[in-house]
């Protein structure tokens, strides 16, 4: 399980990989927010998300854009992530994290957006992979 940064021209992206299909929707969560703050964030708070869609790739978009969501209004910096269910039209996952503090949190990348670019969700298990894109 992990991810790692790749390059991309105007945006940022990362690889994701993972021995289940949930691990992969919770390393994604977590390489977006590496990207965004990559330390000192606490797992103080947890919230619970829930998405539906008709492919897993819907899912995981909109996933990720709801945490980036509550990141960019609520202010919510998120650390560790856990499936709670994920079915072929559901996912409900938990983030845990604090609000952000500038004294504190050193923001690295801002992110505008999770993007379909290069989304496609690979397998068979254990070898799920898949590539993501921010709009930057």
């Amino acid at each position: 399980m992990g991810f790692k940064i790749i390059p991309h021209t105007a945006d940022a992206g990362i690889e994701v990989w993972a021995d289940s299909l949930a691990e992969l929707f919770e390393e994604a969560a977590r390489g977006m927010f590496q990207l965004i703050a990559p330390e000192g964030v606490n797992p103080i708070h947890k919230v619970v998300i829930e998405v539906h869609g008709d492919t897993y790739e819907d899912m995981l978009h909109d996933w990720l854009a709801e945490l980036l969501y509550r990141f960019e209004v609520d202010r919510q910096l998120f650390c560790q992530f856990k499936t709670i269910e994920l079915t072929d039209k559901r996912y409900i996952g938990e983030a845990y994290g604090e609000p952000y503090d500038p004294n504190r949190h050193v923001l690295e990348l801002g992110i505008k957006a999770v993007t379909y670019h290069r989304l496609k969700i690979e397998g068979p298990p254990p070898n799920w992979r898949t590539a993501l894109i921010f709009d930057t």
